[in-house]
């Protein structure tokens, strides 16, 4: 009996240990597989490089292009650091074996100091493609300009790509140029302008936000909060329209809060699906438009 029990006890602690086992590794590729090793860099690349190319797949947490502490030159290595392990494995395959300016690039999940990892093309002693230091660079001819669909030229892919959608503007006024995010005033990314440029939302949309997937958009303010009021401060926001002009007018160029008309005087904020001028009720079919009530009739 005693055997039985001491044999019930290790199956048990066997099953634990792999329960255990499985967990961390579970948890290795949640926080840890987020970060990817990117080799075969050409000299040219920097972090800006790496950030602009790998967004396209998602959140760019951080980027960085190892660098030689004595001589300032690149590796021609680097890490990025995603989102979320779902990016990082949709930037792997999107990204691994892409032809870059000295060969193919090599993209997989960055290890730990002290796993094991398979050998790497490209890897610390700058081997692959690009021929170690010494060069045999791929020769690549560069454009005289990009087009303004695709303004950035990204040195990792050597080739020209958009700006991501977070910073859509291809700001030339700065040196060098480079992609920055629209500005409050004007942050709605109008592609449908040639070349697109950052332009108000407009009326029928007028707010922006930040907050839509998979990437932020000029909507139409909520039902209850109407008007887009531009003097708001700090900076604009959707309000309710005033007691005296509730009804939000959507056929006006742009839309307006204006009176309930008189056929229909009593703004009632209990319809459904949204608020709306409604009749008096019979009991009190007048409309005072002093008190902005029904009434039975005015004294």
């Amino acid at each position: 009996m005693i055997i039985i029990i001491l044999i019930i006890i290790f199956l048990i602690w066997i099953y634990s240990l792999q329960t255990n086992y499985t967990f961390k590794k579970n948890d290795f590729k949640e926080y840890f597989g987020n970060t990817l090793y990117v080799g075969n860099l050409s000299y040219s690349v920097r972090d800006g490089d790496l950030e602009q190319a790998f967004g396209q797949f998602g959140t760019v947490t951080s980027a960085k292009v190892m660098m030689e502490r004595d001589t300032g030159r690149s590796k021609r290595f680097g890490f990025v650091e995603m989102g979320s392990y779902k990016e990082a494995q949709a930037a792997i395959q999107g990204m691994n074996e892409q032809v870059s300016g000295v060969g193919s690039l090599v993209v997989n999940e960055a290890i730990p100091m002290g796993e094991t990892r398979p050998p790497r093309s490209g890897g610390y002693d700058g081997g692959g493609g690009g021929g170690g230091y010494g060069g045999g660079y791929n020769i690549v001819a560069l454009p005289s300009s990009c087009p303004p669909e695709k303004p950035y030229w990204n040195t990792l892919l050597y080739k020209c790509i958009p700006c991501p959608s977070k910073t859509p503007n291809w700001d030339i006024s700065l040196t060098p140029p480079k992609c920055v995010a629209c500005p409050t005033e004007t942050p709605n990314w109008d592609t449908s302008l040639t070349p697109p440029k950052c332009t108000p939302c407009p009326s029928t949309a007028p707010k922006w936000d930040i907050t839509s997937k998979p990437y932020p958009k000029c909507v139409a303010c909520p039902s209850k909060r109407p008007n887009w009021d531009i003097s708001t401060k700090p900076y604009p926001k959707c309000i309710a329209c005033p007691t005296k002009t509730p009804n939000w007018d959507l056929s006006s160029t742009p839309p307006k809060c204006i009176s309930c008309p008189s056929t229909a005087p009593k703004w009632d904020i209990t319809s459904k699906p949204y608020p709306k001028c409604v009749k008096c009720p019979k009991q009190t079919p007048t409309w005072n438009p002093n008190t902005q009530k029904c009434i039975i009739k005015i004294n």
